[in-house]
């Protein structure tokens, strides 16, 4: 670790050495610390940025969003702090893969936790905070808000939820997190009808709501809200993968389909990564937690039953896709048939 005193002094630092990772305050004695990791973002774009804040207004949260990774309340314990690095450092790890590299980084800066996210993990922190205005930060963008609400009366989370305010007391925070990740996330997305089965926007969203609702259904006692958020968030590197790397991801999901084989079996010969490596390592620069990450990681490994979270994900993960025709990695026969049905009415 180096220290310096200010924002000119660690641009300095900068020029004379690499460094995986930058935290910074947001008020710093010269330059501001959203200033300062921006400049990071333009001539460092595989450096990490996280920022540490006391209690941040709007205005702060809506600046600092676009140009960090993880925004950190204070005061908090020091093995926060670690934790929150030494995660950082392992999803650089996963970056220093050269085919990741060249699919995300080397398409620009590291993708940034979407504001509305980073401002409910904020507010979270709060002592005076709320469902009113939890409601309310989700509310600014009507996208969100829609996406949120659709999701949230929905038939699996068995509500009649009206208002967003209703959302997040019904599924709670951490779930409404993760819903309000996925809908910001696939807001970029891309639904063009040119698009190869299961690349348009469209399809994954949909899908990702099929694959909770089968959780539910077919494992109960796994359907842990980690699971869920998983299930909700599996697909999120194929949404960045067709934003910057969409030659190279419509290639392998036609071949994929043209040769009968799973699409990540393709991506991993021609690229060198999948869309669950990509998934999980965005994940884990927003500062999801291990578990979640791990669970999207994994979620097209070959299961045959639900043991745990994170098999439960790719069970039904893999039910889905084999309903829908699509070829994957699910060995039908080896896995009870009374699943499979139960995919075919989801």
């Amino acid at each position: 670790m180096e220290f310096v005193a200010d924002g000119n002094a660690a641009l300095a630092a900068l020029a004379e050495r690499s460094y995986d990772v930058v935290v910074s305050d947001l008020r710093l004695p010269d330059i501001d610390g959203v200033r300062l990791l921006d400049q990071v973002r333009v001539q460092y774009p595989r450096t990490a940025r996280l920022m540490l804040c006391a209690v941040a207004d709007q205005e702060d949260v809506t600046r600092a969003a676009p140009v960090v990774h993880q925004l950190l309340p204070k005061p908090f314990p020091v093995p926060r702090l670690e934790s929150a690095i030494e995660q950082t450092l392992e999803s650089q790890e996963r970056l220093k893969a050269e085919a990741l590299q060249g699919l995300l980084a080397a398409a620009g800066p590291m993708p940034v936790v979407p504001s509305t996210y980073v401002e409910l993990c904020q507010a979270a922190g709060r002592a005076d905070t709320d469902f009113a205005k939890l409601a309310s930060i989700i509310g600014r963008d009507v996208g969100v808000s829609a996406r949120v609400l659709q999701l949230a009366g929905s038939a699996y989370f068995g509500h009649a939820v009206q208002s967003l305010e209703q959302a997040v007391f019904y599924l709670g925070l951490e779930l409404v997190k993760a819903l309000v990740l996925s809908a910001e996330v696939f807001a970029l997305g891309n639904d063009d009808s040119a698009l190869p089965k299961g690349l348009k926007v469209s399809e994954i969203s949909a899908q990702a709501v099929r694959t909770v609702r089968l959780v539910k259904t077919m494992a109960p006692e796994k359907a842990s809200e980690d699971a869920v958020i998983a299930a909700l968030l599996r697909d999120v590197g194929t949404v960045l993968m067709v934003d910057r790397a969409p030659d190279r991801i419509i290639a392998a999901a036609l071949r994929a389909r043209r040769d009968g084989r799973p699409r990540t079996e393709v991506e991993r010969e021609l690229m060198g990564v999948t869309h669950a490596d990509a998934t999980a390592y965005v994940l884990q620069l927003w500062g999801l937690p291990k578990r979640i990450v791990d669970a999207v990681q994994s979620h097209h490994e070959p299961v045959t039953e639900a043991t745990d979270a994170a098999s439960a994900v790719a069970l039904a993960s893999q039910l889905i896709d084999h309903v829908d025709g699509t070829p994957g990695e699910l060995d039908a026969a080896a896995v009870d048939p009374k699943w499979i049905e139960a995919a075919r009415e989801i």
